[in-house]
């Protein structure tokens, strides 16, 4: 998994290279195991549980810090200038998926509407709240209320953490979602 800055590397439109923002979430591979205890919930001190980190969640903010002041915040929905473009996770017991919202776009963005890659799922384990991606990174959670937040440590440059702000969301904010695994790789998407 490469940094947020190889991830802007990779994109094939400058204007669009804000769409990894909320692609960040692909660097965590996060996801949730319900191997432990049970119950869970919201409880204070708790931090999550499976019950609690499952279901959908809107991106609304991304800050990586690589320490010497290097801190690169990024609120979403983003507007490119190109158009509006927001992200959306639905996470399971065990796998996580992404979502691109796209609102108020040129033709040289697509179409407005929530698209997703079925090939972007990725799986994960959780013990306590620490997350343990498919491919070896960990982050730490923490619910409060209706925000989740995530730390994750940067699995390619080191000392680098991103922190990353979830509102609770509904299914109702991705149905109708299109399925575009084109679009997911035209933007370099698959190959986080």
């Amino acid at each position: 998994m490469g940094s947020f800055k190889k991830l802007m590397g990779k994109m094939k439109i400058p204007a669009l290279s804000l769409i990894a923002v909320f692609c960040l979430t692909a660097l965590i591979s996060f996801g949730c195991s319900s191997s432990s205890g049970g119950g869970g919930g919201d409880d204070e001190g708790d931090g999550g549980s499976t019950n609690s980190i499952v279901g959908v969640w809107e991106l609304k903010s991304v800050t990586e810090d690589c320490g010497s002041g290097d801190v690169v915040p990024t609120e979403l929905p983003y507007d490119t200038g190109f158009g509006i473009i927001g992200g959306y996770v639905k996470l399971t017991a065990s796998t996580q998926l992404y979502y691109i919202s796209l609102s108020n776009v040129t033709p040289l963005l697509g179409e407005d509407g929530i698209y997703y890659c079925a090939e972007s799922e990725e799986s994960y384990t959780m013990s306590g709240n620490t997350i343990t991606g498919s491919d070896g990174s960990t982050g730490t959670f923490e619910i409060s209320g209706d925000t989740l937040t995530l730390v994750t440590q940067d699995v390619d440059e080191e000392g680098c953490t991103s922190t990353l702000v979830l509102k609770k969301a509904s299914e109702s904010d991705i149905s109708g979602a299109k399925a575009d695994c084109d679009l997911f790789e035209q933007y370099g998407l698959l190959s986080i």
